[in-house]
């Protein structure tokens, strides 16, 4: 080999992101680690004056890089023989622990559509969300998914002009959407505590919510919770009332 084609050993930085690029797996017959062991091949041979670029670089079994498949040792070679055996089993121990090291990268990759979702957070609030809030928007974008991600984040931005208000409300606004997908009922339910927000001077609003859906459960319709809320001049008032639909709720 002439002196302007040396050969550069690849590194095993660049050996990994070769193979994780190509997810581990032979990029000629298939085979993927840790059933084969990986080898990193040159589309252009060195000889050639191919260089440890990535882009000139694939992940190939020992098979397909070797060209010769499954090979016999002399009977004479056992010392070459088990110490190949020991080179085998080190590099797949190599192997396991990039394939550890790539699964714990991917475990801390954001979620593809996060940066959608700031972008559609700030279209509509003209606020950009602080690092605790960005915490907040990408666990609700795990646990409920993009469309209903961006409905709350419209529900709670039409309904609260201050930024910071609205986005510590996206998780409540998204448990109350999971509970009215069970409990289809409790919109109005929520419709009726607003009009007793209204309309009270005082409102304990999560008993009030409690007792509604005691009644409502108990066989109440909401018309009658509604009717019920509209005639009330005080919370004591509106309690009798409740307990009158359903004797139960009293509290």
């Amino acid at each position: 080999m002439s002196g302007n084609h040396r050969r550069k050993a690849v590194s095993k930085k660049t050996r990994f992101d070769v193979f994780k690029r190509d997810s581990f797996t032979c990029q000629y017959c298939g085979s993927s680690a840790p059933d084969v062991i990986l080898n990193v091949d040159h589309i252009k041979p060195v000889s050639a004056g191919g260089d440890n670029d990535p882009m000139n670089l694939v992940t190939s079994c020992e098979p397909c890089n070797s060209g010769k498949g499954p090979r016999q040792l002399d009977d004479h070679s056992v010392i070459v023989k088990q110490k190949r055996q020991l080179d085998d089993l080190n590099e797949r121990r190599l192997q396991a622990e990039m394939l550890c090291d790539y699964r714990t990268e991917l475990k801390k990759e954001p979620v593809p559509e996060l940066p959608s979702v700031f972008r559609f957070w700030l279209h509509l609030s003209k606020a950009e969300p602080r690092d605790s809030d960005r915490d907040a928007v990408e666990k609700l974008l795990v646990s409920a998914g993009l469309r209903e991600t961006l409905h709350c984040i419209e529900i709670v931005t039409d309904q609260y002009s201050n930024a910071e208000q609205a986005i510590r409300m996206l998780p409540r606004v998204a448990a109350v959407r999971r509970k009215t997908k069970r409990k289809p009922y409790l919109r109005d339910l929520l419709y009726i505590r607003g009009i007793l927000r209204n309309r009270l001077t005082y409102v304990n609003e999560r008993m009030a919510l409690k007792l509604m859906e005691n009644a409502v459960e108990g066989g109440a319709s909401t018309d009658q919770i509604r009717d019920a809320s509209m005639r009330v001049v005080s919370w004591p008032d509106w309690k009798a009332a409740i307990g009158a639909l359903h004797p139960q709720t009293e509290g």
